[in-house]
């Protein structure tokens, strides 16, 4: 079991990026995500992080097997890979574009951090599910190791409800 956590900026698309791929339609409605959210899939856990980076515990990137940037703008730099990376340099990125753009800026930043990039558009569910499917490949080519029983069961024990 793989943990994902994702991160960008309001509106990039994150959350309905989740819903989607857990089964639920587009929607254009806009709901701000204040807290972490857990999706369950096959073969990982997703992290939905809030877009403000205060509301988010450190924990979800400590137990972290891949990072996934989230962006439907053109621009550099990303504070959330520079803040991330800094503090957790071992963990590897994907960068998902969101939209019909080129975003030949990102692509090129992307490049120079030997970055993946996939491109989506929720609106349209283009390319959705196939990202969904590049990730789990990307997710099988990690070390098998790269999340230790102990660490697991912390991370579990952090959830599960304790009883007296």
């Amino acid at each position: 079991m793989h943990i994902v956590t994702i991160v960008g900026n309001r509106y990039s698309g994150k959350s309905a990026l989740c819903e989607q791929w857990t089964g639920a339609k587009f929607t254009q409605s806009y709901v701000t995500t204040l807290q972490l959210t857990r999706y369950h899939l096959p073969l990982m856990i997703l992290h939905d992080t809030p877009s403000i980076e205060r509301l988010i515990a450190d924990d979800c990137y400590v137990y972290s097997d891949l990072m996934v940037l989230m962006a439907n703008e053109d621009n550099v730099p990303d504070n959330w890979y520079n803040d991330i990376s800094s503090s957790y340099p071992t963990v590897p990125w994907i960068l998902i574009l969101n939209g019909a753009g080129h975003f030949k800026r990102r692509r090129r930043w992307a490049l120079h951090r030997d970055i993946r990039v996939f491109q989506l558009d929720l609106s349209t569910d283009f390319n959705v599910s196939e990202t969904l499917v590049k990730l789990r490949e990307y997710l099988d080519e990690l070390p098998s190791d790269s999340l230790e029983l102990s660490n697991m069961t912390e991370y579990m024990f952090q959830f599960i409800p304790s009883t007296c």
